[in-house]
């Protein structure tokens, strides 16, 4: 019988499943003002479990389900009792919760949609909540949901700021809206913008009734004792968000079931429109998100949101176990951190095109801005684009170009004068008003940084448009390099180290030399690459002279009592150089694997000259380099120990290696960091530039257009497999050149399909079905790996690079480029539907998790010390049990 084996399932889980406990755990993080976290403790413990922003602000959201007349809370204000929590899974795009609540067990399951490879999905500022409920006697239950969220994303002022609300009924959903009376456009208050609007969506059904802008309270207890459904009404007067909490609120009555026949599906967005200000020349342009390329009004948005929900799913599903068979061939708590941070990486970037009055968009004037989450709040900030870059290139290489784009274009403008690279874009996001001011001490840094990040683009992706139109500006920093890059003195790196010749940041000053080099090469200026390469090589050899004493690299040049992480060494292996020797990568391996023993428990310090301080990031990048897998897989241990860190605030980047206390770098793009082994497998291609020389195009704006995103994620296919990525990407480029616009049907495949034909092979080898959820593997109580077999043990990924899993390389528009095997995929992509659709047709609980509630209760009750008020965002607050 179904409900013993569930049963059984899951208390199997509940006696083995491990359970180090990610600190803030991610429900709906999407964009860099959506997002909504979870003390992963608070869920378990007898308190209230309110999500939160990654300030620690509350966001509202509150969740109840009743079972047979008794109230349970499981997000939000305690009303009654908590459901007993049986297990946690956290893949790339989803977070899961398994719950008894009496006899009925149910997944409370949290959707962020991602795929980079898909710029209108990507895009999107929805995530999706969905239930699913069983019994567990196998007797029928009454069970009623409620969902409810207030105004506190909207503004941090709740006190003062007042707001308003309406409900719509389109079609196949109903929709809340709620924004400020007042809205400020591109105006942020403690990191939450003032100038979005809240939906709060639900699919229509007989047996869904609603309330809005009553007392949250008040609309509580009425669940919590068991009365009636909600009126379908509610009250319409603004009011100041904390006054009474006005409330946007839905009720679902399943009545008497013994398992869900379909999953019950919420919807949350929050929707800006235009999302930033671009300052460049003079001129401001007011740039929306790519998806309205796609929609013409936000019911178009809603009604396909919730359509394509099953979709979006099954992709979602695919897209996990594509990462983490890639990243289980590394480890187990490899997949851990990936799963982590891949929502945090993608959710810091706003993808914009230019809006015009009467409704057009230029889908060919593409550009991404980032912000700083978790520290700065600035623009583009170059040096976490450089640690993001692995994850950024591992998914859709051409969308490093269009994020590097707006830097490169600026400085070209006749707003920047400096000779060197700017750290960033401004410290205003959304505003992106430029950084003109004398920033010489980071010159190097960012100089370095923005010569190997352009190299890189157009290496991994094909794509030369950026190395043609700003060449002379790469060369310009590349000959500031040459003048000051082997003796760096009175310059600062990435971290604020300022001693005069530091041998990290030198090297990457020599790396930025190589890479102006192979820019002169590929762009057809062969003096100026046979100068620049000359150079890297002679301020190479000296540096390796000066940089290596007893044995291993020094953090000052001859200064033997010093030593750190030299994190820039990954940039020769990203770029494919024979600079750096091999002796070099061994011996600094061996040199790690001596400190290992004598490491603090969260990991090594960046640097000894600043050792209260390690770094996931740069320690990511370190574990990337080492010649040694089992080094590499201690080094990974350590970021991985920080991350399973019981603390109150998102996964940071920086904090101190003895407590783990978290300094700053929180839900930071800059976590990307963790994808750099996996972005060492993307194949460098054959770059395309134009024709003619570059010479005096520096100021020629480059646009990123939609041909070459296809060939930058086609990019990283090999073997026979390329040659039909290729074809397909010429004529992509061919058509797109005679079709100004898209095709958006969204029922059709479209350039931005993912999951190309070649994937044929990673499916070929498995019949099994995919499930619902496919966590990393689970660890045992001794830390053992508990075996588990799965769709993904079974892919093969032989002569694929990692790029190449998330191709767009075959869409409907293709057809003809090989369609026999188009056909073959075809067919394997309906039999894997089928499959899909069996399995989601099945509610069983997730097979594996990676938490259980015995030892989340474990560590609420271990006495760990907890972090310093020092280490929380600030404005943080803890907000668990508030009654409102």
């Amino acid at each position: 019988m179904h409900w013993q084996i569930r049963s059984f399932v899951l208390a199997f889980l509940a006696g083995v499943a491990a359970s180090q406990l990610i600190s803030e755990l991610p429900l709906i993080v999407k964009s860099p003002y959506l997002q909504s976290w979870i003390d992963a403790s608070s869920v378990s413990s007898s308190g209230g479990a309110w999500p939160r922003f990654w300030t620690g602000h509350n966001t509202g959201w509150a969740s109840y389900i009743q079972v047979d007349g008794t109230p349970y809370q499981w997000t939000g204000v305690i009303i009654s009792s908590r459901p007993k929590l049986t297990a946690t899974s956290v893949t790339p795009t989803r977070t899961i919760f398994s719950f008894e609540a009496g006899p009925i067990g149910f997944n409370a399951s949290y959707l962020s949609p991602l795929d980079p490879t898909d710029l209108v999905r990507q895009s999107l500022p929805f995530g999706y909540y969905y239930i699913d409920a069983w019994s567990l006697d196998g007797k029928p239950h009454a069970v009623r949901f409620y969902f409810d969220i207030t105004g506190e994303l909207l503004s941090n002022d709740v006190s003062t700021d007042q707001v308003q609300w309406n409900t719509t009924q389109i079609g196949n959903a109903m929709y809340h809206s709620m924004h400020l009376t007042s809205k400020q456009s591109m105006v942020e208050d403690a990191d939450i913008v003032k100038d979005s609007t809240l939906y709060f969506v639900m699919e229509n059904s007989l047996d869904m009734t609603w309330q809005t802008g009553a007392n949250a309270s008040d609309v509580r207890a009425g669940f919590a004792a068991g009365g009636s459904p909600l009126p379908n009404s509610g009250d319409t007067n603004p009011r100041i968000i904390n006054d009474n909490w006005p409330v946007l609120s839905y009720q679902i009555d399943l009545g008497n079931i013994t398992q869900t026949s379909n999953s019950v599906v919420g919807v949350l967005g929050l929707v800006r429109d235009p999302v930033v200000q671009y300052t460049t020349s003079g001129s401001i342009q007011i740039r929306s998100s790519y998806y309205w390329s796609a929609y013409n009004t936000i019911n178009d948005i809603i009604q396909d949101v919730v359509a394509k929900f099953d979709d979006v799913r099954s992709k979602a599903i695919d897209f996990d176990n594509k990462v983490l068979a890639d990243g289980g061939a590394i480890s187990s708590k490899y997949n851990d951190l990936i799963s982590f941070s891949l929502r945090m990486t993608f959710a810091a970037m706003d993808i914009t095109i230019p809006r015009f009055g009467n409704g057009t968009v230029d889908t060919s004037d593409l550009k991404i801005f980032m912000k700083d989450i978790g520290s700065s709040g600035r623009v583009n900030p170059v040096e976490i684009i450089y640690a993001a870059f692995p994850a950024i290139l591992y998914f859709n290489s051409t969308l490093a170009g269009s994020l590097l784009e707006p830097l490169l274009e600026y400085q070209t403008s006749s707003d920047y004068k400096n000779a060197y690279a700017a750290p960033d874009l401004g410290n205003a996001y959304p505003k992106v008003q430029g950084n003109s001011s004398d920033t010489t001490e980071l010159a190097l840094e960012n100089c370095g940084n923005m010569l190997i990040m352009t190299l890189a683009h157009a290496l991994k992706s094909g794509d030369g448009s950026l190395i043609y139109h700003y060449y002379d500006l790469l060369k310009g920093w590349a000959d500031y390099l040459e003048k000051n890059t082997l003796h760096p003195a009175g310059y600062l790196n990435a971290d604020g180290e300022g001693n005069p010749n530091l041998s990290n940041l030198a090297l990457k000053g020599i790396l930025g030399l190589y890479a102006m080099g192979k820019i002169g090469d590929t762009t057809g200026n062969s003096s100026d690459a046979s100068h620049y390469q000359s150079q890297a090589q002679n301020y190479y050899s000296q540096w390796e002279n000066l940089a290596v004493s007893s044995g291993h690299i020094t953090s000052v040049y001859g200064d033997t009592s010093n030593w750190g992480l030299i994190y820039n060494l990954y940039a020769a292996k990203l770029l494919g150089s024979d600079l750096v020797s091999d002796q070099i990568y061994t011996q600094q391996s061996q040199f790690y694997a001596s400190q290992i023993g004598k490491a603090p428990k969260f990991g090594l310090p960046y640097d000894t000259n600043d050792a209260g301080k390690a770094k996931s990031h740069w320690t990511m990048f370190t574990a990337a380099t080492v010649s040694d897998s089992s080094l590499r897989d201690s080094l990974i241990s350590m970021v991985w120990q920080r991350a399973s860190y019981n603390d109150t605030a998102p996964f940071p980047t920086t904090y101190d290696p003895n407590t783990g206390s978290a300094i700053t770098g929180f839900a930071s793009s800059a976590q990307g960091a963790t994808f750099a082994p996996l972005a060492l497998n993307i194949a460098n291609q054959p770059v395309s530039v134009p024709s003619s020389t570059p010479s005096g195009q520096s100021t020629v704006k480059g646009k990123t257009n939609i041909g070459a995103i296809a060939g930058g994620v086609v990019g990283g296919v090999v073997g026979s497999l390329s040659l039909l990525g290729l074809a397909v990407f010429f004529w992509r480029t061919r058509d797109r050149k005679q079709e100004r616009k898209l095709s958006f049907d969204m029922n059709e495949a479209s350039v931005y399909e993912p999951f190309a034909p070649h994937l044929v092979q990673n499916y070929s080898n498995s019949t099994a079905t995919l499930p619902e959820v496919n966590p990393p593997v689970v660890h045992s109580s001794k830390g053992a790996i508990l075996s588990y077999s799965s769709p993904q043990n079974n892919y093969s990924t032989a002569g694929v690079s990692a790029s190449s899993m998330f191709s767009s390389g075959a869409s409907s528009s293709g057809a003809g480029a090989s369609s026999d095997l188009r056909t073959e995929v075809e067919q394997l992509r309906r039999e894997m539907s089928a499959l899909r659709s069996e399995r989601l047709q099945d509610t069983e609980p997730p097979p594996l998790y990676d938490f259980d509630s015995a030892r989340m209760e474990e560590n609420s009750g271990s006495g760990r010390e907890a972090p310093n008020s020092t280490s929380r965002p600030t404005g943080i607050s803890d907000t668990k049990g508030q009654l409102r």
